[in-house]
């Protein structure tokens, strides 16, 4: 059957794979990823990390300390609200959305209110281990042969996450913040386990930093699934300036956002292509179930196109 959707991180058609609620729910922090909303790049990836980000991309990536600075916590549950009313229903005017520290604390805030750390616990205790082996080679091979087993929405949205990290980092001259400091914020907060006691959560956190920070440096060779035998020589993490990552993958064409675009509008493109992408996607699927049915019925091929 022709138009059909594809997931660029994944390549499966998405006609088969996508529910109908994917907007407007309601509720966004608290559960597991894949009951999240769906963001406007992948159906892995929740439309509240898109929107947090792409905020802080466009908004606050030059301000000095962003995400090292918390935001204020009426502020930060305010923001928490509005997304947990489902995307559509965002009151996206409101000038609450220029707290950029607000913005940042929100999303660190969704990752802290998963159900299980975005490594998972399974994952965690192993990645720990292997962050403490001393030889660069050797520990670089063994992070990346834990984080690709990884189901598809921990893994993307990781990759998308870091991918993030490194465009904030890539302005660490302007924004003081660099590898090493979204390390130490973000470290313990995307890595725990979930049966753990808060005190052996605590013991690793140099570990957990040192993780984070190895997918930010690293970040081309961790998500690269072809990319095993070329280990990156080691980077000093010191250095002045880290090259970005440039592209969104899978980015809607209809998406036109700059850095003078006002948060309503950045939400806004955001949220509307989600819907094109998704609508679609369940409308293929519907259509594909009328044609298997009428084929049953009828014993005529029918042929849909959807362009």
């Amino acid at each position: 059957m022709s138009g059909q959707i594809y997931d660029e991180s994944s390549g499966e058609s998405l006609s088969s794979t996508t529910g109908a609620c994917t907007l407007s729910h309601g509720i966004n922090f608290g559960i597991e990823l894949e009951e999240c909303e769906l963001s406007s790049i992948s159906r892995y990836i929740p439309i509240v990390v898109e929107i947090l980000t792409r905020l802080v991309e466009l908004r606050g990536i030059n301000c000095q300390g962003i995400y090292r600075h918390a935001g204020g916590l009426t502020a930060v549950n305010w923001l928490v609200h509005e997304l947990d009313k489902g995307a559509e229903n965002i009151e996206f005017n409101s000038e609450k959305w220029y707290d950029i520290k607000a913005v940042a604390s929100a999303l660190k805030t969704f990752f802290a209110k998963l159900p299980d750390s975005l490594l998972s616990s399974k994952m965690t205790s192993l990645c720990v281990e292997a962050s403490r082996l001393e030889n660069h080679c050797d520990r670089l091979v063994e992070l990346k042969r834990l984080i690709v087993q990884l189901d598809d929405y921990r893994f993307e949205t990781l990759k998308y996450l870091c991918a993030h990290f490194r465009r904030v980092a890539s302005k660490c001259h302007i924004n003081k913040i660099d590898a090493r400091n979204l390390a130490i914020i973000f470290g313990p907060t995307l890595i725990w386990d979930s049966k753990a006691s808060l005190q052996s959560n605590l013991v690793d956190n140099p570990e957990k930093i040192r993780i984070i920070e190895s997918f930010i440096l690293y970040y081309e060779w961790f998500f690269d699934h072809n990319e095993y035998d070329k280990i990156p020589v080691e980077i000093n993490p010191q250095m002045p300036k880290l090259p970005p990552i440039l592209n969104i993958s899978n980015i809607d064409p209809e998406i036109s956002l700059n850095n003078e675009t006002k948060p309503s509008e950045i939400i806004q493109q955001i949220v509307h292509a989600a819907k094109r992408r998704w609508s679609s996607a369940v409308l293929i699927d519907s259509l594909s179930s009328l044609s298997t049915t009428t084929e049953q019925q009828t014993s005529k091929p029918i042929n849909i196109s959807v362009k």
